[in-house]
């Protein structure tokens, strides 16, 4: 390995008050990402994003997400998310990358159970603005829209 191409950096990045750790461990600068289906033809580059909080919607709903995801480890990566009636729950986390420079983006794609059924799929996204934001789009088993978060500020952590 070639210490000029393989630079590695661990940021731990915690919002001022807001307490959702974002971990993101991977080479500076470009886009990084690690697939479950995707064979690696040169090393991999870890990814990985943590942490727990929650945000409200405009309606006043309570948008909750925990998520524990590393591109090294993704079969035992999870991600919870929880929105007004719907509580998803991943049963595989099938892909994480990380792009951006300022402002980090987070994606996390996988497939989960939501009420008893299991087959939904999901993109979840962190971005690490001021305020951190989260958004999802979840899929059901036949691929139509279950539901549609495009963009919640983080409110505050809950421990």
């Amino acid at each position: 390995m070639k210490d000029n191409k393989l630079k590695y950096v661990l940021v731990m990045l915690m919002a001022l008050s807001m307490g959702l750790v974002l971990i993101s461990c991977g080479s500076s600068g470009g886009s990084k990402s690690s697939s479950a289906t995707e064979p690696a033809t040169e090393p991999a580059t870890e990814v990985a994003v943590k942490g727990s909080a929650y945000a409200i919607d405009e309606d006043n709903f309570r948008a909750d997400l925990s998520l524990d995801v590393n591109s090294a480890s993704l079969s035992t990566s999870w991600l919870e998310f929880s929105y007004q009636n719907s509580f998803l729950v991943s049963t595989s986390i099938t892909e994480v990358s990380e792009s951006g420079g300022d402002v980090i983006v987070w994606t996390i794609r996988g497939i989960g159970t939501l009420k008893n059924q299991e087959g939904y799929t999901f993109t979840a996204t962190v971005t690490d603005s001021d305020p951190q934001e989260i958004a999802i789009e979840i899929l059901d088993p036949n691929g139509v829209e279950y539901l549609t978060i495009s963009s919640l500020k983080i409110v505050t952590p809950y421990n």
